[in-house]
């Protein structure tokens, strides 16, 4: 690997702010998060099985967090509504 991403400390290229991932299946999610967080990365999931509570929860974390990344399910994106800030 000839840089790195991950925010670990090395010497690595950096993306500053929030990151949405997008992903086809809850399965591809948690295989993503699991990853992300393998990384020790600021990872959020969002997916249309969890309650509505627990998706706000994980938002407002994500958006608390100037790094995080939040890994959504495509149609669970749909049954949140959102503001601008």
């Amino acid at each position: 690997m000839s840089s790195c991403v991950c925010g670990c400390g090395c010497d690595g290229p950096q993306y500053p702010g929030r990151t949405l991932v997008f992903v086809n299946t809850i399965a591809a999610l948690r295989k993503l998060g699991a990853l992300l967080q393998t990384l020790r990365l600021p990872v959020h999931q969002l997916h249309a099985n969890m309650q509505q509570r627990q998706r706000l929860k994980h938002l407002d974390r994500f958006r608390q967090n100037e790094r995080a990344i939040l890994v959504v399910r495509a149609p669970a994106w749909g049954v949140l509504w959102l503001q601008a800030d």
